[in-house]
């Protein structure tokens, strides 16, 4: 039953990502999801339901830093510096005297990922904003 279940998410996939008839996950690198061992092959199968949340996660992001490199690079008077990208964290630094101008930019920009030409989210992007003296201060 539990392999079944499985299955049935790895077809609902099927469009995000291309999974062969013979079980293979296509990618970059193939991975067999269809090994004797019951640990390796439930591994094998949540990686391949998550490589697509993650790699569109990742490209999200993106995304996000080119709209923002080039918005900075548009308003050339700026002083803001995107320093560290940490999983889906951007960390910038600014004079305390623009960061409320900054802040309400990076919302803008971050949220208007959610449209593209190449796609469009039916649901908003959200940006949660904190502001601190250092990144440990954030959290």
């Amino acid at each position: 039953m539990e392999l079944e279940h499985s299955r049935y998410y790895l077809l609902q996939l099927e469009r995000i990502i291309k999974i062969n008839i013979d079980n293979f996950l296509s990618s970059i690198i193939s991975i067999n999801i269809n090994d004797k061992n019951y640990n390796v092959r439930n591994f094998q199968e949540r990686a391949a339901i998550n490589a697509p949340i993650q790699g569109s996660a990742s490209e999200i992001m993106r995304l996000a830093m080119i709209r923002l490199n080039k918005k900075f690079n548009e308003k050339k008077n700026q002083n803001i510096k995107m320093l560290l990208q940490i999983h889906d964290e951007l960390i910038f630094e600014t004079p305390r005297d623009d960061v409320k101008r900054i802040s309400q930019l990076i919302i803008e920009e971050m949220s208007s990922v959610a449209n593209s030409d190449q796609h469009a989210f039916s649901i908003p992007l959200t940006v949660d904003l904190n502001i601190g003296d250092n990144w440990g201060a954030l959290h």
